[in-house]
């Protein structure tokens, strides 16, 4: 399986890299519906990849080193020291 990742966080990165990285991966989903499935994230949660559709996201919360991502289905809290 061959992956093309939209775009790239390194750490140590701030909130504001990680939601114009988030706004980047969507609008090119956006731009892109009609040609591709899909756009999706891998966020590593420990030892876990876990992967989300990118317009199953509804809201972003980052608060010191928590990190909660709600989609449609779901509320994922990822704690990890993010900066």
């Amino acid at each position: 399986m061959e992956h093309k990742p939209e775009a790239y966080l390194e750490k140590p990165f701030s909130e504001i890299d990680l939601f114009t990285t988030l706004e980047l991966i969507k609008g090119r989903a956006t731009l892109f519906y009609l040609e591709k499935e899909p756009q999706s994230v891998i966020i590593k949660n420990g030892t876990k990849n876990i992967k989300i559709n990118v317009d199953d996201i509804l809201w972003l919360k980052l608060d010191n080193i928590n990190l909660e991502i709600k989609t449609i289905s779901k509320l994922i809290l990822i704690r990890n020291n993010l900066v």
